[in-house]
């Protein structure tokens, strides 16, 4: 997934009047050492394009005043020796404001949303909304943090974590959750739910320094308090503070998480918040006071003068005048992929077959000048002793690799090699959601059906990791009777994929398999004009929303290619959504 704003920044760039802020930035070979700052301010026009299929996944043009001569093309000054970062964003002015915060469940908790809104004023969090009957995202869309209280554990998970995946913040109060349930803070087997009517229940704070330790102390609530221990919260959760009795001991009451987009989750194992539970008014003061902590850390709004992000990370392949007196400089380039593309091996390499994927590619990006690196463990050795001829490209190499394991491998954004796991266009969730009328983002749109990449049989050749075993082999065909794209009724539409990288059949079944579930399905293309999101990546999900939707084809869309305008046009994009036509 890209790297997502807060809600408020993409609200700011649908207002009806955006100051837009735009420039190149240069640096020098290592991507890190700024080059004349002074001049960072002269761009003047140009573009931004991203193509998911390319080896290249960036490119960019661009146009630089040079009326005093200071950006001359020749070795010493403006040369290609040289690094060039695009930056984007706008003019925020934001003020200071209160949290929007909304009570989007009470199951089963009869008069409890009214018992948490009096702690919340206590603690100065007066404006509280109160709805229950919320049921979907736009329901929720203008509100920053969402409050579920339940009895047991929530009854709007889904609601809830559509809401935490796109920038909101969740305090979930209920006693009976498990992994199921509360997957973002929940790990490992829950335990048996357990009652204590014999005592008070204490809350205490977590060893731990935290913001949300600030402003209480230990609190206890009076019987009865049924509810089931955290056995462990999942990984990146922090617990600020345990719940104990004396059946169920000390255990987890607190945790907490931040995650992607600068969405934060709390959950309190608690349920009941009315002042019968609380047997002093200092353990109600002390719970009040945490969830006012709590309320504070889940807003994350913080305003801003500005907000701006990296569209790219260049080097140049060619640099001139952009007219007849050089009065301006007219500079083309791509991405960091064009160093590893470049660069070749010198003489005949070998990799053992012990090596794994993620090391082999590492190892030689870094023989080509590339020092960030995303890339995820994968565990998976080349599985044959593999060596490359001179004159082979690092790129053609770390690529064969990176696709063989079914892995994308490209640089993003900020410049970092990048693997991911290849998504299933059909499972990932949008992006970006393209709507029409008031508030909407959408300009202009085209769709038109095509079968170019309609085939309904894949074989898969390889090598055997035994010298004295065949090459490997595998096929997948459509066969079935109820698909409209199966062998009978269009003919045998045959791909072929060969690698020596593929080194069993079990592998290369797998491979086969896997590049017919997405070959024999019918593509849906669509062209779309929409305000310039900077963070939009090719690869990505795009939804037609809000009355955007035509009587026919899908609604969803594989972004396949992009392009950011430096001026102040619309971006546009080409969009190839693949679906089952059975």
């Amino acid at each position: 997934m890209a790297n997502k704003p807060p809600p408020s920044i993409e609200e700011a760039f649908l207002q009806p009047v955006v100051s837009v802020i735009r420039r190149v930035e240069i640096y020098e070979y290592d991507g890190k050492t700024p080059w004349r700052k002074d001049l960072w301010n002269r761009l003047m026009d140009g573009s931004v394009s991203a193509d998911h299929e390319s080896d290249e996944r960036r490119t960019f043009e661009c146009t630089l005043d040079n009326h005093d001569a200071q950006l001359d093309p020749e070795a010493g000054n403006l040369w290609y020796d040289k690094v060039f970062k695009v930056i984007y964003g706008i003019e925020l002015n934001q003020q200071a404001r209160e949290p929007k915060v909304i009570i989007a469940e009470e199951y089963d908790s009869t008069g409890q949303a009214l018992a948490i809104k009096g702690l919340l004023a206590k603690a100065g969090i007066k404006y509280v909304h109160y709805n229950p009957l919320v049921a979907t995202y736009a329901d929720v869309e203008e509100f920053d943090i969402l409050i579920s209280v339940s009895s047991d554990h929530t009854r709007k998970l889904t609601l809830l974590n559509e809401a935490f995946a796109k920038g909101k913040s969740i305090l979930t109060l209920g006693v009976d959750a498990t992994a199921a349930e509360l997957p973002y803070i929940i790990a490992g087997g829950a335990l048996d739910i357990s009652e204590d009517n014999t005592g008070v229940r204490t809350f205490s704070k977590s060893s731990e320094e935290h913001d949300l330790s600030v402003g209480w102390n230990n609190w206890d609530v009076a019987p009865p308090h049924s509810y089931r221990k955290i056995s462990t919260p999942v990984s990146g959760a922090t617990v600020v503070g345990y719940t104990s009795d004396l059946t169920n001991g000390l255990s987890p009451g607190i945790v907490a998480r931040a995650a992607f987009g600068g969405a934060r989750w709390v959950h309190l194992q608690q349920a009941k918040f009315d002042e019968p539970i609380f047997p002093t008014e200092d353990d109600r003061t002390n719970c009040a006071n945490f969830l006012g902590a709590a309320i504070r850390w889940l807003d994350t709004f913080v305003p801003q003068a500005k907000w701006e992000t990296q569209l790219g990370e260049f080097v140049s392949d060619s640099i001139g005048f952009g007219d007849d007196y050089g009065d301006t400089i007219r500079i083309n380039g791509r991405d960091y992929s064009k160093r590893c593309i470049k660069s070749k091996l010198a003489a005949a390499t070998a990799f053992p077959k012990t090596a794994k994927v993620e090391d082999v590619i590492k190892t030689l990006a870094l023989n080509a000048g590339i020092s960030k690196f995303k890339l995820i463990t994968t565990n998976k050795t080349l599985d044959i002793d593999k060596t490359y001829e001179r004159d082979t490209t690092r790129w053609e190499i770390m690529k064969d690799l990176a696709t063989a394991n079914n892995y994308e491998l490209f640089f993003d954004a900020f410049g970092f090699l990048t693997m991911t796991e290849m998504a299933d266009p059909l499972l990932t969730p949008p992006t970006l959601e393209l709507s029409i009328g008031p508030g909407g983002n959408l300009v202009k749109r085209g769709k038109k059906t095509s079968d170019s990449r309609l085939f309904n049989h894949v074989v898969v050749v390889g090598e055997s990791s035994d010298s004295t075993v065949p090459p490997v082999y595998a096929e997948a065909k459509n066969e079935n009777p109820n698909s409209p794209s199966n062998i009978e009724k269009l003919g045998d539409r045959v791909i072929v994929h060969s690698t020596p990288l593929v080194t069993k059949v079990t592998q290369a079944q797998e491979l086969a398999d896997s590049m017919l579930s997405v070959a024999a399905l019918e593509e849906f293309e669509m062209t779309f004009d929409s305000i310039l999101f900077p963070w939009i990546e090719p690869g990505e999900i795009v939804e037609m929303v809000e009355g955007a939707v035509d009587s026919w084809g899908p609604s969803r869309f594989l972004i396949s290619s992009i392009n950011f305008p430096l001026d102040l046009g619309p971006m546009s994009g080409v969009g190839k959504r693949i679906t089952k036509v059975a």
